[in-house]
């Protein structure tokens, strides 16, 4: 059987007072959710399929079922089974006359035992015979005493459906009303879940840094979901120029792809730009940002990166960085040779306790030398984290690619090819830092 969904038919017809204005606020808001997404349309159409397939074991003939709700007084035909149940239900919401408005009047079940020779509804029955429908059955939906809607029965069998097949609709219509109400509220809370997904993504958005322009440094970084429908995410990444001309560079990543994660990742990136900008050093920061975590009862996982550069008056850049259970940064120098940057390490934030295990944040700082034409790439896990693979043999791999690259390379050409990786099984961010070829001595 194929499963259409029909046309929208309206027409205002006057139905007696239907009660108050939650009522009618209930009417829009199940026509508006069934006629929504085309996944709540597939669902009303499984529902009818259904009830058809019930129907079809009580009564003669072939069977189908067609849906219509009322908005406000206006017949609005939903979807049928078939096509012969589409014509019917969209034309008596277009004409104005039927069983099935006679059912939303009425409040009861309407049947007709055979439209040849049915003299109620000429149009209907004319419509009926075109279509080669000679019975039916047209059910109100009730929730309380409120008419929602009604299921309409066709058979291409006069006299079709027995006092039995009735009595076993208007049993079933009760748990139809109760399927398409959860329905409707299925809908809503997509909407509503699809709005604050957006929101988020404006929210993280907002967040992404205009990277600063600074001498001697080329700067690119990007953010990459791991799918379409995983927009939102607890990566970040930030470049700040700090007083007395240091830059800060931060790369952090707090796990989820919801709501909840984007909060997080907002929250503990001010935390550190404001303890960047008062000018703790990289171990101070993430012991302070650690402290601040507790303090503010984030349970979400955190890891982070934060270094600092800053330039010699020989125009030698100079590194100095803190890890909190990050992925190790990567140096690229000019000759192609890739180490790992796994000095300064600590574990995540969060993870110790305001005031406790003070000993996890003391001791060095990690330190780098950066020469002319070096790239420093700060990265997240999803840019090494496959199904099936080796996290230190993917970190290798990606040292393999960054040593083939040109060092001549546009930066951003290079963050691309990068981030051009299949199937990442998490979101990934990249922050990446190129020296000037020639280092500019300051004056």
């Amino acid at each position: 059987m194929a499963a259409t969904c029909s046309r929208r038919g309206q027409l205002r017809v006057v139905t007696g007072d239907r009660g108050p204005a939650v009522e009618r606020e209930r009417e829009r808001e199940l026509a508006e959710a069934l006629l929504g997404d085309e996944q709540a349309r597939r669902e009303v159409t499984e529902a009818l399929l259904e009830i058809t397939s019930r129907t079809a074991a009580n009564a003669d003939g072939e069977v189908g079922v067609g849906l219509s709700v009322l908005v406000a007084g206006a017949v609005e035909s939903i979807g049928a089974t078939t096509d012969r149940a589409q014509k019917m239900d969209f034309g008596q919401a277009t004409d104005g006359e039927g069983p099935c408005l006679e059912a939303l009047a009425s409040g009861d079940l309407v049947g007709v035992a055979d439209y040849a020779t049915d003299e109620r509804w000429p149009g209907t029955s004319q419509r009926a015979g075109e279509a080669g429908i000679r019975s039916s059955l047209s059910l109100p939906l009730k929730a309380q005493e409120h008419i929602l809607g009604a299921l309409n029965v066709y058979s291409n069998a006069p006299n079709a459906f027995s006092t039995e097949a009735a009595r076993s609709l208007e049993a079933f219509a009760e748990q139809a009303t109760t399927s398409l109400l959860l329905l409707s509220r299925m809908q809503a809370q997509r909407e509503d879940s699809a709005y604050v997904t957006s929101f988020a993504g404006t929210v993280q958005d907002s967040l992404r840094p205009v990277l600063p322009h600074v001498d001697g440094l080329e700067l690119t970084g990007a953010s990459v979901p791991a799918s379409p429908h995983a927009a939102v995410g607890g990566d970040w990444f930030d470049a700040l120029e700090l007083p007395g001309g240091t830059l800060g560079l931060v790369i952090g990543d707090v796990m989820g792809h919801d709501v909840a994660a984007v909060t997080t990742m907002a929250q503990v990136r001010t935390m550190v730009r404001t303890a960047a900008w008062a000018g703790l050093e990289p171990v101070a920061l993430l012991r302070l940002v650690d402290q601040l975590v507790n303090a503010s009862g984030i349970s979400e996982t955190v890891t982070l990166v934060y270094a600092t550069l800053n330039r010699d008056d020989a125009g030698a850049w100079r590194l100095e960085y803190c890890n909190a259970g990050h992925p190790a940064p990567l140096l690229r120098e000019a000759d192609g040779t890739v180490r790992e940057l796994d000095g300064g390490t600590r574990v995540l934030i969060g993870t110790i306790g305001t005031g406790a295990q003070e000993g996890a944040w003391t001791g060095q700082v990690g330190t780098a030398h950066l020469p002319p034409g070096a790239v420093l790439l700060l990265f997240t896990d999803g840019l090494v984290e496959r199904p099936g693979v080796d996290i230190d043999a993917a970190t290798a791999a990606l040292s393999r690619t960054l040593a083939a690259m040109d060092p001549g390379e546009d930066l951003d050409v290079m963050r691309h090819r990068l981030l051009d990786q299949p199937s990442p099984s998490d979101d990934t961010t990249i922050l990446a830092v190129r020296t000037a070829p020639t280092p500019e001595r300051r004056t």
